[in-house]
């Protein structure tokens, strides 16, 4: 039994007949666009090569920071464990269709983005950075989809997740084999820009103290954090005496924003655990959330 779209002022039913439409626009823009750059002789944006020049020349903080992530990982559900959303029946939870991107946002942030930067911060060029940035897209992507079923209102479907996955992962791979970094750019812009409707209802509705959807405006908020500190990597370090570079602070900053979304979607899992149980037809927006 499906539930049908939450109600409230965090939830308009109205944007899911706006944006389905629009992600298929999405689409024609992103086919559209890569026509044009293949008529190209010269990439149309090329990849910054100062990007892989940090602050910090050693290689301790810039590795041992991307511990955040499984970190993060691991304490998100304390004290009872984060492994429920990987353990967990879908059948134990058919109020919750996101599960699928939840498991593989949580699979991608807690392994395989740690490794990727790892590998890509020992030789950083392009090509190793295309290994740091396959997760990351594919993650950006999870994160964009569960914005729009639980946010938006926006009817979550398996051939729009994986339709979303391999436009992201096509915009990487686009960007790894022409040198292009355009297509990357606009799909992680569409990304960006899916979060800001749960900053303006959940600070005005005060949805950060009292419901799951909490966690997701403390994940933006480090989220930015952490671009700020990537892009005052060098003034960071300086000011740090040389100890720490924002390029580190970056990693540790984003990891534990993958810790709130972590915890939203452990929540999420235990609410619709229990309108599975009762078998109410409930928006689990309404079932507070709770001390892990």
């Amino acid at each position: 039994m499906q539930l049908p779209p939450p109600s409230g002022s965090l939830f308009n039913t109205t944007w899911s007949h706006v944006l389905v439409p629009s992600i298929r626009v999405v689409y024609l823009l992103l086919l559209g666009l890569s026509f044009y750059l293949w008529t190209q002789d010269e990439p149309l944006v090329k990849q910054d090569q100062t990007y892989h020049t940090f602050a910090d020349p050693g290689l301790f903080w810039n590795l041992l920071s991307n511990a955040a992530f499984p970190i993060g990982f691991l304490l998100s559900g304390w004290p009872y464990g984060p492994f429920d959303v990987w353990t967990v029946d879908p059948k134990e939870v058919p109020f919750m269709p996101t599960l699928p991107a939840f498991k593989l946002f949580s699979l991608l942030t807690s392994v395989a983005v740690p490794v990727g930067s790892v590998y890509y911060h020992v030789d950083p060029n392009d090509s190793t950075l295309g290994w740091d940035r396959f997760p990351m897209t594919l993650a950006f992507a999870c994160t964009s989809l569960i914005l729009l079923h639980d946010v938006y209102g926006v009817k979550f479907k398996r051939s729009l997740f994986y339709e979303w996955l391999i436009a992201s992962l096509f915009s990487a791979l686009w960007w790894r084999f022409s040198g292009d970094v355009t297509l990357y750019g606009f799909v992680q812009f569409v990304s960006i820009l899916l979060p800001f409707k749960t900053i303006r209802t959940a600070w005005s509705d005060r949805y950060i103290k009292h419901t799951p959807q909490g966690n997701l405006i403390f994940a933006l908020c480090l989220y930015i954090l952490a671009k700020v500190c990537e892009t005052l990597d060098r003034p960071i370090y300086t000011l740090t005496a040389h100890v720490v570079s924002g390029h580190s602070l970056k990693h540790v900053l984003a990891g534990a924003g993958c810790m709130f979304i972590y915890r939203y979607g452990l929540l999420q899992i235990r609410a619709a655990t229990q309108a599975s149980q009762k078998d109410e037809r409930q928006p689990l927006a309404s079932i507070r959330s709770q001390e892990l």
